[in-house]
């Protein structure tokens, strides 16, 4: 049973399959003498799987997992062992939880890994996006065949001490038709964004200080949310990174040409030095502008 339960495990296909052996592996572990240790070893074994696949891996910016390996991912994404078998009990109904009442059957396909890559590629080509921002560690992208009750995708990190961040962008589709889909184009990017901010200021869903140069646009309410401020962050990026682009249809917001430059112009600037605080406001970025067409009549 032990054996066949732990394999069961770790070659799920999809995550209710995932969800109901972990039901099952609960059960098992509570009726052993040492529960604590049967959590370590399936753990040890699932961090193992995980590390053979990714060692046979091309050394890249990114990884983009499908199938098996990203059920897999997706379960030591939320789990960390814990020092108790019954907290790992509780988390690991947690995550039988969040995927029961989150995860439904696909609705319709995600983005195919061939657009992923085109879209990674076309935003590094705009803003160096793998030597600024993913050169620490790849960033993990998991294909997941499910729709979700209220996304198509979405963005978790963890965030260590040492200022590490191991995180990964988890792509489903929308299965709520009374939800507006937007086109998932722009929801990748959107993640993306998460991921900028996340590694300017190693925080979750904090946005960084430089951009309050765009308060001016959201109301009150929003301003006083870091959370909210962060949704609005990763959607300047989206669309930074898809104006004046072949994707510029993706963008589901009426965005002014001088608005669209300037979010570029933020992005970009943010980007080459990666730091959060090195634009303060607007008239810097106009400041910045008028230099730049000064310097390029110069030159001519």
């Amino acid at each position: 049973m032990e054996m066949d339960i732990k394999n069961k495990i770790l070659c799920s296909k999809d995550l209710f399959e995932l969800a109901d052996n972990l039901e099952q592996f609960i059960t098992y572990a509570n009726n052993v003498t040492n529960k604590k240790r049967e959590y370590a070893k399936l753990y040890e074994e699932l961090i193992m799987r995980i590390n053979a696949f990714s060692f046979s891996m091309p050394n890249t910016p990114y990884a983009i997992f499908h199938g098996q390996m990203s059920v897999l991912i997706y379960l030591a994404n939320y789990w960390d062992i814990q020092k108790t078998s019954k907290q790992n009990v509780e988390m690991l109904s947690q995550i039988i939880e969040r995927i029961r009442t989150k995860m439904l059957p696909p609705k319709e396909v995600t983005l195919s890994e061939k657009t992923i890559v085109t879209l990674l590629d076309y935003v590094d080509k705009r803003f160096s996006f793998y030597d600024k921002v993913l050169k620490d560690r790849p960033l993990k992208i998991l294909r997941l065949n499910h729709s979700h009750s209220e996304w198509n995708c979405f963005y978790t990190a963890s965030i260590y001490l040492s200022g590490a961040i191991d995180d990964c962008v988890m792509m489903t589709y929308m299965s709520n038709d009374t939800i507006k889909i937007c086109r998932q184009e722009f929801g990748f990017l959107h993640e993306l964004g998460h991921k900028l901010h996340t590694q300017l200021t190693k925080k979750l869903f904090v946005p960084p200080a430089s951009f309050s140069c765009f308060e001016d646009l959201y109301n009150d309410s929003d301003k006083s949310n870091d959370a909210v401020m962060a949704e609005h962050f990763a959607d300047v990026f989206a669309i930074a990174a898809l104006s004046n682009s072949p994707y510029a249809d993706c963008i589901p917001f009426e965005v002014t040409t001088e608005n669209a430059n300037l979010f570029t112009l933020y992005i970009l600037i943010t980007i080459m030095t990666m730091d959060e605080n090195i634009v303060h406001s607007k008239a810097e970025l106009y400041d910045i502008i008028h230099k730049l067409k000064t310097e390029t009549l110069t030159d001519i």
